[in-house]
């Protein structure tokens, strides 16, 4: 298997795990101050992955998978809502 472009990792012979950089974002917006949440997003494609997913974790939680797909929607789902706001 060909490493995708999107991969950062440095590759043994016959390692087939990919791995994108990792996005992350602060969440202020409990208001308490107490904890404030970091979410990350990254990119991976193991050997018995048909196609990459997108990870989803809080506080190194996870808490999804998502196909590109299903990423894609829910991005255009937030820019959509926040645009509501800004719209205003």
């Amino acid at each position: 298997m060909t490493c995708p472009r999107w991969c950062i990792e440095g590759h043994n012979d016959g390692e087939r795990r990919h791995l994108a950089e990792i996005r992350d974002v602060c969440v202020t917006a409990d208001g308490t101050g107490a904890h404030i949440p970091q979410l990350y997003f990254d990119l991976r494609q193991g050997p018995d992955d048909d196609q990459p997913m997108i990870h989803i974790e809080i506080d190194e939680r996870p808490v999804a998978r998502l196909t590109v797909g299903e990423a894609v929607k829910a991005g255009l789902s937030l820019i959509g809502l926040a645009g509501q706001v800004i719209g205003q």
